[in-house]
């Protein structure tokens, strides 16, 4: 399951976080269609060891690929690590760093690295305090206006 998150300028954020706050894995999908003269395109970047067609698809069936607007290498994430309560993220470059579950932002720094850990429930999975999914969105803070966004990490099954 999967939404075009960035689709030549529109913005659709608030509609996957919306099916991912279901508990459904849904990958975001980051595309620049016809658009490129629009200034806010975007592109699935894919994290491979090797450059192969199986590779590419083995990425987009796992999930091991993340969205960029504006998608031109100004800013990359150098690391994303998910050990299960816990979220980080590295980019290449300094930039405002978020982590955002359906409850909104949890977390935000200026820098170069983020890591969040989900707060524990009761025990209750089913309280209005249960975090569900997280991910994190990076804005690079050079002027170049690029923007970066992790697939979703699921954190608990509803």
């Amino acid at each position: 399951l999967g939404i075009e998150v960035l689709e030549s300028g529109v913005n659709s954020e608030n509609y996957w976080d919306w099916v991912l706050a279901t508990g459904r894995q849904c990958y975001g999908f980051f595309v620049p269609d016809h658009g490129l003269h629009n200034k806010d395109f975007g592109v699935s970047v894919l994290v491979v060891p090797e450059r192969t067609v199986e590779a590419c698809l083995r990425a987009y069936r796992n999930g091991n690929f993340y969205g960029a607007a504006h998608g031109l290498g100004e800013l990359r994430f150098t690391s994303i690590v998910f050990d299960g309560p816990t979220v980080r993220a590295t980019t290449d470059k300094p930039a405002k760093l978020e982590v955002v579950t359906a409850r909104g932002v949890r977390k935000a720094v200026e820098g170069t690295h983020v890591e969040w850990t989900c707060p524990k429930d009761d025990g209750n999975r089913s309280g209005p305090d249960v975090e569900v999914f997280a991910r994190i969105r990076a804005t690079a803070l050079d002027g170049s206006d690029e923007r970066l966004f992790t697939q979703a990490l699921m954190l608990a099954k509803k």
